[in-house]
């Protein structure tokens, strides 16, 4: 319904800006309004995916390779500031997700690990092969498992913080700096597809999280 809500709003705003004749500094708040239109339809997408009724379509991809498509992405986003390191290991890499969710995932993870980074640091990403995941893990169900690892340098979390981490609207994030559904996303996408997602970190050291693919 708030989609709908929406798409209202983003038609008239569509239609105005068509307007030859707006004047300039109304045609800027129209833009504003715009800019402020997709960031709501982002945020309800976000919660869909939480929710599980956003549907996509799930396919047998590698994810090695979806990775490497976003290595050039990734590296533009993070600056020049933060040293990427990349060990794609895992063999077979063959994992049941879609190709969107993937780069939804990995973008939220470094991101979130850059704004843990404001001086600069290290960020790893990492594929890897896995059996028997650790049971501090918390992973139920059958394996194999494609793990995707993005971890940090940054300045960690506390173990409250941590256990409240996926819970979405959470956010440690001053007003207007985050949403807080950056990973319940994460954690709606990875039960979407079947798997798990676990989170480590040391205030002062840094932040590992796990994407577990069936």
């Amino acid at each position: 319904e708030f989609n709908n809500l929406l798409t209202v709003m983003q038609g008239h705003l569509d239609a105005m800006t068509e307007d030859a004749a707006l004047p300039p500094s109304v045609r800027t708040r129209v833009d504003a309004l715009g800019r402020a239109v997709a960031q709501a339809t982002r945020i309800t997408s976000g919660l869909l995916t939480f929710a599980g009724r956003n549907p996509t379509s799930r396919d047998v991809i590698d994810l090695n390779a979806a990775l490497e498509a976003l290595r050039s992405l990734i590296t533009g986003t993070l600056g020049e500031t933060i040293d990427v390191q990349w060990q794609l290991e895992a063999s077979p890499s063959s994992a049941l997700v879609a190709h969107a969710q993937v780069a939804q995932v990995v973008l939220n993870l470094t991101i979130n690990a850059r704004e843990a980074m404001p001086d600069g640091g290290r960020v790893g990403i990492a594929t890897r092969y896995v059996t028997s995941p650790p049971p501090a893990d918390g992973v139920t169900g059958h394996g194999p498992w494609v793990c995707l690892q993005v971890s940090d340098t940054g300045h960690g979390m506390s173990e409250d913080i941590r256990r409240h981490a996926f819970e979405p609207f959470f956010t440690t994030k001053g007003p207007g700096r985050g949403t807080g559904l950056g990973l319940s996303i994460c954690r709606g996408i990875a039960e979407q597809a079947g798997g798990h997602i676990a989170v480590d970190s040391v205030p002062g050291t840094g932040t590992s999280v796990r994407l577990y693919l069936p």
